[in-house]
């Protein structure tokens, strides 16, 4: 495999189109990369003779390389649309390959044409120049050189695309923001060059500034897709503009049924989960629908290991909140008539929670018209009077959610 491969990058490197072997032989390169590359015949031609032919292929390979280029950058352009991801780059890769090598095909169809019509039929052989060291060794160099260029010239393409993301960055966080400007920006970016996550990020916050709620949605769920299987923090922001924005537009249904659909897309640990399923509760309390809010909660609950008995504990105790918060009061005292025992049973993991579970109960009692059991929880709980308040289970309505870049 390694004399393969070493074999390749001579006939890659090598920028000779035409010798003449030891046996007087006259070979053509042809359009071949890696074996039958060479076009025979059995007389010496001189390079004067065969000029006007090797013009014509040096003709072909200026127009191959003009068509390499071309073809590279719209399929580039086609794949930024499409947005970048594993199979729309085998896609790209697949039109890439498809269309370079159909014309590499016409054009050595041109060329054999060529030499029949100027010199006759040929034989078909490997083009294997017999060259010096020293000669294989300036081809490497010239041609590493032109690696080099490339490799410059995509610097030099891709060193705005960080000019202007930080435009954009840098406006969006200033503290007289101009967010049309920003957009304005992001589509002379967008246009040429990959869409990141936070791209999206920054789009959804400058397009929901000035009104524009389906565009924010649409770069909302595009930022949601982007950003893969892992849950972040970001995340967490993303799901939260993404239930807004949705039923800013389409209704509370709608933005529950969607993130429903995104978070399956997640892998989740207990506690990430929990917290999704606490703003999608919150979500749901506040449009009244909450008729699957206890089932979201089983079915978590059934999802743990047996044995962990710390998530278990605090997701019982964001379900007895929600039941708070739906009015299910006599749910409520019940599911905290379990847990402040095993709090207290347990106090050095959960002492903290165990002041709280009696403030919230103590609510939920007073709410079910049991004053004087309520005040009893209260004094329990250990919480001043003063700060009780502050432990009452709130309805926190569902806003956009503004974070810096």
């Amino acid at each position: 495999m390694k004399i393969n491969l070493r074999k390749l990058w001579q006939k890659i490197t090598n920028p000779l189109l035409f010798y003449v072997d030891k046996s007087g032989n006259s070979i053509f390169r042809n359009f071949c990369i890696y074996k039958d590359d060479g076009c025979m015949y059995s007389e010496t031609f001189s390079i004067q003779k065969a000029g006007k032919v090797l013009e014509f292929r040096i003709g072909l390979e200026k127009k191959l390389k003009f068509i390499l280029f071309l073809i590279s950058f719209i399929v580039y352009l086609i794949l930024i649309k499409m947005d970048i991801n594993f199979l729309n780059i085998i896609i790209c890769e697949i039109i890439w390959l498809f269309v370079y090598f159909s014309f590499r095909i016409y054009f050595a169809y041109l060329y054999k044409n060529k030499l029949k019509s100027v010199f006759g039929d040929y034989k078909i052989v490997d083009f294997d120049p017999q060259v010096s060291k020293n000669k294989r060794n300036s081809y490497y160099y010239h041609f590493s050189s032109k690696i080099v260029s490339v490799l410059i010239i995509l610097l030099v393409f891709f060193l705005p695309a960080l000019i202007l993301f930080n435009i954009i960055k840098v406006n969006l966080n200033s503290s007289k923001p101009s967010y049309k400007f920003a957009i304005g920006v992001s589509k002379i970016y967008g246009f040429l060059y990959p869409k990141t996550v936070k791209y999206y990020d920054m789009s959804v916050y400058a397009k929901y500034m000035t009104k524009d709620f389906e565009g924010a949605l649409k770069d909302c769920k595009k930022s949601l897709e982007k950003s893969g299987i892992l849950f972040t923090k970001q995340d967490i922001t993303r799901f939260a503009n993404l239930l807004y924005l949705t039923k800013k537009i389409y209704g509370s249904q709608t933005a529950i049924d969607d993130f429903n659909d995104y978070i399956t897309r997640k892998n989740m640990s207990p506690v990430q989960q929990s917290k999704m399923l606490w703003m999608k509760s919150m979500f749901s309390i506040s449009g009244q629908i909450t008729d699957y809010i206890e089932q979201d909660y089983d079915d978590l609950l059934l999802s743990l290991n047996e044995k962990d008995y710390k998530n278990r504990f605090y997701i019982l105790c964001d379900k007895a909140y929600m039941y708070y918060l739906m009015g299910e009061y006599g749910k409520a005292i019940k599911l905290y008539d379990e847990l402040i025992p095993y709090a207290q049973n347990n106090t050095k993991d959960f002492e903290k929670e165990s002041h709280t579970l009696f403030v919230e109960r103590g609510y939920a009692k007073r709410q079910n018209g049991d004053y004087i059991s309520a005040d009893t929880d209260f004094n329990m709980s250990g919480v001043a009077l003063y700060d009780l308040e502050k432990y009452e289970p709130v309805l926190l309505e569902q806003n956009f959610v503004v974070r810096k870049f």
